[in-house]
């Protein structure tokens, strides 16, 4: 399979993208909100298609440890005839703490995509803790994004290289308007 990054993928996946986080993740995240989990989501997509296979959601007040990445792959691997992970994309709607992108690499994802960095949901969604957990546990402020195990990408950096940029950029700030006005309870 040949992977995606930042200045291959084609405006109209990215476009994609986003249609999964605003028509399936974003609603299924409102929901959870709504019975006290929080707003981080994400997805398993068709590498050709980038159709989702699973949508998930944070449920951190069912376990801390559910959040929305290990959610979508708890629900990923409930299904019987699941394809091979390495032959599939993930799409988080924030850049996955080091507990979730260590769980995509022991899955076996080689192609992973997220919206909002570490540093919109520290500043924009008040929430410092992934920051801080690699501070504090790692004496890191950051993951090394492409590794021999995976590579992850900014859908925001590859959108700001297409040749759609500015109609991309519109639909990013749109969803992190609905992101942030989601009422979580921190």
């Amino acid at each position: 399979m040949k992977f995606r990054t930042p200045s291959t993928i084609k405006p109209e996946e990215i476009h994609k993208m986003l249609d999964v986080v605003e028509g399936r993740i974003l609603p299924l995240t409102e929901e959870f909100v709504r019975k006290g989990h929080n707003l981080f989501g994400g997805a398993v997509l068709d590498p050709v298609t980038l159709e989702p296979i699973v949508v998930g959601s944070n449920r951190r007040s069912d376990n801390p440890v559910f959040h929305g990445e290990v959610e979508t792959l708890l629900r990923f691997y409930q299904l019987k005839d699941r394809p091979k992970a390495e032959d599939l994309v993930f799409l988080a709607t924030h850049e996955p703490c080091c507990m979730c992108f260590s769980a995509l690499a022991w899955c076996g994802f080689k192609e992973a995509w997220y919206l909002f960095d570490y540093t919109e949901t520290d500043k924009d969604f008040n929430m410092p803790d992934d920051l801080i957990m690699l501070r504090e546990l790692f004496g890191s402020q950051d993951i090394r994004r492409n590794n021999s195990y995976l590579n992850l990408y900014s859908v925001k950096e590859a959108a700001k290289l297409s040749s759609d940029a500015e109609a991309l950029m519109a639909r990013i700030e749109a969803l992190k308007s609905k992101y942030k006005a989601l009422p979580v309870v921190l």
